[in-house]
């Protein structure tokens, strides 16, 4: 019993809306065989929840590109925080400026301190 208490406090209870976007995660099998490689996106979004069936299983509107099922189970699934309108795919880009300013700081901070 002690140790479901200490797993139990590391679980976080996240319930979505209808309306609500999220990141989908996909899983290994849900990709045919075909279209799987180690390479292939995992997660796709933001996506917007379509229905609530209950607190874990959610259906979601996909793009028509992913050919897989529509429900996804809430460990799967992870709040989208930026704005709802925001539709395109970005993703975390180091070629744009600004983005990783904490890895810059600490590379010319290393590069610095080589050159001394």
């Amino acid at each position: 019993m002690k140790y479901k208490a200490v797993t139990d406090r590391r679980k976080m209870h996240v319930e979505f809306e209808v309306g609500d976007f999220v990141w989908a995660i996909l899983t290994k099998d849900r990709f045919f065989a075909s279209d799987y490689h180690k390479l292939a996106v995992r997660k796709i979004g933001p996506v917007e929840v379509v229905e609530k069936i209950n607190s874990n299983a959610y259906r979601l509107r996909l793009p028509s590109r992913i050919r897989t099922a529509d429900v996804f189970n809430v460990k799967h699934l992870i709040p989208y925080t930026g704005d709802s309108l925001d539709d395109d795919d970005s993703r975390a880009n180091s070629l744009n400026p600004g983005e990783n300013d904490a890895a810059e700081d600490l590379a010319s901070w290393y590069l610095k301190k080589i050159r001394l």
